[in-house]
């Protein structure tokens, strides 16, 4: 999963926004309520004070009932103030109205109607009322109401003033931390995810030490410990298996040489001996050559572990066929592109070279091509795919040695046929039965590698050996 160097600063800012917008509502909420009740404060004082100056003011006109100079005093407290209505009652009167005022769209007018007052009053934002006491004596009562043109007016001015200084405080520190963040966070964080892109590519060079003494600053600091470390083990692991392989290549190579002295002092004792025991000694002389001929071919490769046997089956096959004085194209090797390991291919190879000796010494001749068939397929891990067509063709078994194929079979199995136009074995025979070393060494070695062995007599003559084994998970179809 790749890392998006905007996410972090992205992530960080927005939940700085989200603090700072919902300090500001906070905030906003809290001055709407201060400043509510500071408007609410100022204009019951001053309905109080207009109260106060206007029953100084109504004391002789309501004693003498002069309506025009009360009507006069009472437009003019009304004027240029947020003052709703002013009602004026009579003591004697309490429950109707001597004089009232309601402000009007062109300007205070008056009024008696009970209905319009009990609505300016249900929608007065503040209410006073004083008393017009004249020479100790009660002539009525002033109520003023005002209405909530102040209140809006600051209040309006507030949120204003309150979005202007959140907008103006957001962009600022965004602005701030978005570049504080750049060069405390996200910065380090990109140097350091390069360098970690750059460790996964395979490349150890170190990059620029920070010298900040912070947290990231100590992880980059580390990370690049790590990955001189990890650069050092490496090439100390590079060293010891360069040093390991060429080891192992000269073991192979040593290993070769000691059998090829060994065949060539088989091969200069044999001219001593009886016919008889030549025969003897050339079984024994091939024997060692195709085991000599696996460490040929390992130290020949790079693999040290695995043999390409379509190589070395042609080879040991050209090699048994010259033994034998055929010719050379006498045997018809027919493998698929498969890779095998070492501790399977010498079994095979020594199997191989005991079934190919015995079909070349009884179906070898000098004027015919393609004696022998042998044949390398890979069968599926299902035990399936061999595709032999022995039951098809009706062969005849004649023996057969292990019946499971046993061992690790993750890898599926192969099967190598060898099958010669000889006269065949005898009716009789049963390979659990034999005395013969050759096909005695190949069941131990079969045995060995958990394979199978069968010998059949086909209907068109002659005999064909079947070998069946396990391959590990690692075996190749190479192309």
């Amino acid at each position: 999963m790749r890392l998006r160097y905007t996410n972090l600063q992205t992530r960080i800012l927005t939940a700085l926004i989200t603090v700072i917008a919902l300090v500001m509502i906070g905030w906003a909420f809290l001055n709407y309520y201060m400043v509510r009740r500071i408007v609410t404060e100022e204009l019951e004082n001053r309905s109080t004070q207009a109260v106060h100056r206007l029953s100084n003011a109504l004391e002789l006109p309501l004693w003498s009932y002069n309506r025009e100079t009360a009507s006069s005093f009472i437009l003019a407290e009304m004027a240029g103030s947020s003052i709703r209505a002013v009602v004026v009652r009579e003591a004697e009167e309490p429950n109707g109205i001597w004089l009232a005022f309601v402000q009007g769209t062109e300007g205070p007018r008056e009024t008696s109607s009970p209905e319009e007052l009990e609505e300016v009053r249900r929608r007065a934002y503040t209410e006073a009322e004083g008393h017009v006491i004249y020479r100790d004596m009660e002539l009525g009562t002033i109520q003023v109401y005002t209405d909530d043109t102040l209140a809006r007016e600051l209040l309006g001015f507030l949120i204003f003033l309150t979005a202007v200084l959140a907008l103006f405080l957001g962009v600022t520190i965004t602005i701030t931390v978005s570049m504080m963040l750049n060069r405390i966070v996200v910065r380090p964080v990109r140097d350091l995810l390069k360098s970690v892109r750059r460790v996964a590519d395979g490349s150890y060079e170190p990059m620029k030490t920070p010298t900040r003494d912070d947290e990231l600053g100590k992880l980059t600091r580390e990370f690049e410990t790590m990955a001189s470390t990890v650069l050092e083990r490496e090439e100390e692991l590079r060293h010891s298996l360069q040093e390991k392989a060429a080891m192992l290549q000269e073991i192979h190579h040593r290993v070769g040489n000691n059998f090829q002295i060994l065949v060539s002092l088989l091969h200069l004792q044999k001219d001593t001996l009886s016919t008889e025991a030549q025969t003897t000694l050339q079984s024994s002389h091939n024997r060692i050559l195709s085991m000599a001929k696996v460490h040929e071919r390992l130290y020949s490769t790079e693999n040290l572990a695995w043999i390409d046997m379509p190589d070395y089956i042609s080879d040991l096959a050209s090699t048994l066929g010259t033994s034998f004085e055929c010719r050379a194209d006498a045997v018809d090797v027919q493998t698929v592109p498969l890779k095998v390991e070492l501790n399977t291919a010498v079994p095979v190879g020594l199997i191989l070279n005991e079934l190919l000796s015995n079909a070349l010494q009884h179906a070898c001749d000098p004027n015919e091509s393609k004696a022998v068939e042998v044949t390398l397929r890979r069968r599926d891990r299902d035990g399936g795919g061999s595709n032999d067509g022995r039951e098809a063709r009706g062969d005849k078994e004649t023996g057969r040695g292990n019946d499971e194929v046993r061992g690790d079979n993750n890898g599926g199995t192969a099967e190598l046929v060898v099958r010669d136009g000889g006269p065949g074995m005898p009716p009789e025979f049963r390979l659990d039965q034999t005395t013969t070393l050759g096909l005695s060494i190949a069941q131990t070695l079969v045995k060995q590698i958990h394979g199978s062995m069968t010998i059949t007599r086909p209907d068109t003559g002659g005999t064909e050996v079947a070998v069946v084994f396990p391959l590990s998970d690692g075996a190749q179809t190479t192309i």
